[in-house]
């Protein structure tokens, strides 16, 4: 009898730990779930705020970015825009350089969105002394080795 009994203390103890372990976890699995909720709410209202903080723009008309040499497509972008990165005192500029890359990023995003491919052929310009012709790519009118469009805003 006194075995039976101290069995079922034990198991009623068992039980009730484990009870214990489940209660203290759902309130932890809770608490976890509302932390987090309150952290995306949070994370959401800063998005919010940072993009009510930047003025609108209006976007630039597109213009062709047309690589024809081996110069790349910030050579190639910063002709397309007419854009120096260079102050008149012949220090960079670091607004335009900031525009010029993200238009440039922008431009072979462009284009590998369209051809599904790299932006630039693995060869263009000059290889061994030698010009490798370019393909049947065309852009403004002309032959080139990769077209891509690039619209900046304005400033």
């Amino acid at each position: 009898m006194q075995r039976t009994r101290g069995i079922v203390v034990g198991a009623l103890v068992g039980v009730a730990a484990i009870g214990a372990v489940a209660l203290a976890s759902r309130r932890l699995d809770a608490h976890a779930a509302a932390r987090a909720e309150a952290y995306d709410e949070s994370l959401a209202a800063s998005k919010r705020a940072l993009v009510a903080s930047v003025p609108d723009r209006a976007p630039v008309a597109s213009s062709p970015v047309c690589v024809r040499g081996a110069e790349g497509l910030a050579v190639a972008t910063a002709a397309a825009l007419a854009t120096d990165v260079r102050k008149p005192d012949g220090r960079l500029d670091p607004a335009a350089l900031a525009t010029l890359s993200r238009a440039s990023f922008a431009a072979a995003r462009d284009r590998e969105d369209r051809t599904r491919a790299p932006a630039l052929p693995q060869r263009m310009g000059v290889v061994d002394g030698a010009a490798v012709a370019m393909g049947a790519e065309r852009c403004a009118g002309k032959p080139a080795f990769a077209a891509a469009a690039v619209t900046v805003p304005a400033r």
